[in-house]
């Protein structure tokens, strides 16, 4: 069952405040976690980037990080999650506006079938269970084994999750593809 969060909730204030530019709760868990990547991808491509304004740390349940997908453009593997039970997976969740959500899907390479979005149940660190888009690896784009990332990349989310007080040790793990299924 899906708590909605309580009239009270920052969450839900922060959903009302602008109904003329309706926004969408985002869960980060990778380079997305990092506001320079973004900041830096929006400036190359077009788009403004404070449509995706962050909200709260949070931790997605019964999820893994893994990479098993490789990208050109960050010259290696790229992250994705995957449901494991007993698992869990560090994250942040943003507010994401209209010119946002357009951004998001260009880099995350939608319209290429590289990434795609899906809505799971994320945790707050307060408990607060919140439903959020994310975006996972395509079937199509997911190898049946481990594609290891650049120190680069991995820098880029671990930087995110320091950011925030958040663990790196899933990350590593992943990075090293000690949690492949």
């Amino acid at each position: 069952m899906i708590l909605q969060p309580r009239k009270s909730s920052p969450i839900l204030r922060k959903r009302c405040e602008n109904l003329s530019n309706p926004v969408i709760t985002y869960f980060g868990y990778g380079s997305n976690l990092n506001s320079e990547d973004w900041k830096q991808f929006c400036s190359n491509e077009g788009f403004e980037s404070k449509g995706l304004r962050e909200i709260c740390k949070a931790r997605l349940p019964n999820y893994s990080l893994i990479f098993h997908q490789d990208s050109i453009s960050r010259k290696g593997g790229v992250a994705d999650i995957v449901e494991m039970e007993g698992k869990c997976v560090y994250g942040a969740l943003f507010e994401m506006d209209a010119h946002a959500r357009e951004a998001m899907d260009e880099k995350e390479g939608v319209r290429f079938n590289t990434y795609r979005p899906i809505w799971i149940e994320v945790r707050t660190f307060e408990d607060e269970i919140v439903k959020a888009l994310t975006y996972v690896t395509t079937t199509r784009k997911r190898k049946n084994h481990f594609v290891a990332p650049t120190e680069e990349y991995v820098d880029l989310i671990r930087i995110g999750l320091l950011e925030r007080g958040l663990p790196t040790e899933n990350l590593d793990f992943a990075s090293r593809g000690e949690n492949f299924v």
